[in-house]
């Protein structure tokens, strides 16, 4: 079995892509990445799916044009859409005091959130080298299950293959691609792993190690999951208004490692914290809950505060933190389909459609229909500042102010989701839309959204 053949089983027995998705293949020159655009390029009308690319040069090295303009003939000869980026990650590393690798990939994450469903090229032998550096560091289970297949928008359609077969992907379609040469620097403990510690293993203890890691992996996961699902089950989770809370009783009744399970659980699934999130914050947690005692509480990063109070345990952001883990410039929505809304745990379906005499559905928490609209349209979390001309009104008006009028709590406001497009905020669900969306008799085309997951509208809040 070809890889082309391997990696649409993979999309469908973990569910990756559906039929009408918008996919957004992350493409850095390199054989994998353009082995991924290639194969998901094949499969696209098969499974239906919509295929784009993005490209960020990290500026960290010479030669990334080289690579740009690999990149930029490919996806013309393919006839895929391409955008690209630049971010200058040796001085964002400085800036924040953080290592170069750390850098470059919240960059590259930040530049990639924007679109939707972003298919990354990683292989198998990544997910090695990543579950042996999780090892070598200090590990527990979620660090033994190595990458996730999914996480959020992020998928990893090509993790069922290895770096030489991608490669030799490339050779039988004669698809030019560039090595990178910090790739073979030893000064990057990675690449100590890739070069160092897995030959040595293959050859002095095992030569199959690479497929006995990757079941280790697999291993992990699944208990991770049925644990998961049993904790779920038996310890009721409450979530509103951007907090989620527990039974504080409840919760001393586990376990260290299942209370450690459950926490990690909030903050990734129902908070969308994902990162920077280590053992003493867990500590932390766990002896907060322990002791028991009412108006006690610990800060996590992110603005997330965890209180003790009347029994109950709630996970809170704290007033002025941003809400939803998104980038700073949200969720990018390029035309019509269907798109995942990390952080929020909503997708959203836009549709654009003719007029019609019929009355149009105007605007709700689930929907609305909006004359007017240019895309890209933006979900964003709210801003200082933000305002708009709110429909029925001649004059803007703050964002915060209408807020305000609504009694919405201000702990809240950062989970309420922000649309906008070129013309600035349109719709802010269950809250305000914009009289610039106002639909007339001259509207020829009407633009419908659709959301779907919990209700993060103002008037639930």
């Amino acid at each position: 079995m070809d890889c082309t053949d391997r990696v649409r089983d993979w999309i469908i027995e973990n569910g990756l892509i559906s039929r009408g998705d918008r996919i957004t293949a992350a493409v850095s020159g390199g054989p994998d990445s353009m082995a991924m655009l290639s194969i998901l390029h094949e499969l696209s009308s098969g499974l239906g799916f919509i295929l784009s690319a993005a490209y960020l040069d990290h500026q960290i090295r010479k030669g990334t044009q080289r690579e740009r303009r690999i990149v930029e003939r490919w996806c013309g000869r393919l006839g895929v859409p391409l955008v690209t980026g630049e971010v200058d990650a040796p001085a964002l590393a400085k800036q924040g005091k953080i290592g170069l690798e750390e850098a470059a990939r919240e960059a590259r994450h930040g530049f990639l959130e924007k679109f939707g469903i972003v298919a990354l090229g990683h292989n198998s032998d990544d997910q090695v080298e990543t579950v042996l550096h999780h090892i070598i560091r200090g590990t527990g289970i979620r660090g033994l299950a190595g990458m996730p297949v999914r996480r959020g928008a992020f998928i990893r359609p090509v993790m069922c293959c290895t770096g030489y077969e991608l490669k030799g992907h490339c050779r039988a379609r004669h698809i030019g691609y560039a090595i990178d040469p910090s790739n073979s620097d030893i000064t990057f403990f990675r690449n100590r792993i890739r070069h160092r510690l897995l030959p040595s293993l293959r050859r002095d203890f095992n030569p199959a190690v690479d497929d006995a890691v990757i079941r280790l992996a697999g291993n992990a996961r699944d208990g991770l999951e049925a644990l998961s699902e049993g904790i779920g089950r038996s310890l009721p989770v409450t979530a509103d208004d951007g907090s989620v809370t527990i039974d504080a009783a409840m919760a001393r009744d586990l376990s260290d490692y299942r209370l450690y399970l459950l926490i990690d659980s909030i903050m990734r699934e129902r908070l969308g914290v994902y990162r920077d999130i280590g053992r003493p914050h867990f500590d932390s947690v766990t002896g907060l809950i322990r002791a028991g005692r009412s108006g006690k509480r610990t800060a996590l990063p992110h603005g997330i505060r965890v209180t003790v109070e009347h029994g109950a345990v709630r996970f809170e952001r704290s007033e002025g933190s941003s809400g939803p883990m998104l980038p700073p410039d949200g969720i990018l929505l390029p035309g019509d389909g269907d798109f995942d809304l990390p952080g929020w745990d909503m997708t959203v379906s836009v549709n654009t459609i003719p007029r019609q005499d019929k009355s149009p559905v105007r605007a709700s928490w689930k929907k609305a229909e909006l004359a007017g609209l240019s895309f890209p349209v933006r979900v964003r979390p709210r801003r200082d500042g933000d305002r708009l001309v709110p429909f029925g009104m001649k004059g803007s008006k703050k964002l915060s102010d209408i807020m305000i009028d609504a009694k919405i709590p201000l702990r809240s406001r950062g989970a309420i989701p922000v649309f906008e497009d070129r013309g600035g905020i349109f719709w802010v669900p269950g809250l305000v839309i914009a009289e610039r969306t106002r639909i007339t008799r001259a509207s020829r085309k009407i633009t419908s959204l659709r959301i779907s997951g919990p209700d993060r509208s103002a008037s639930s809040l």
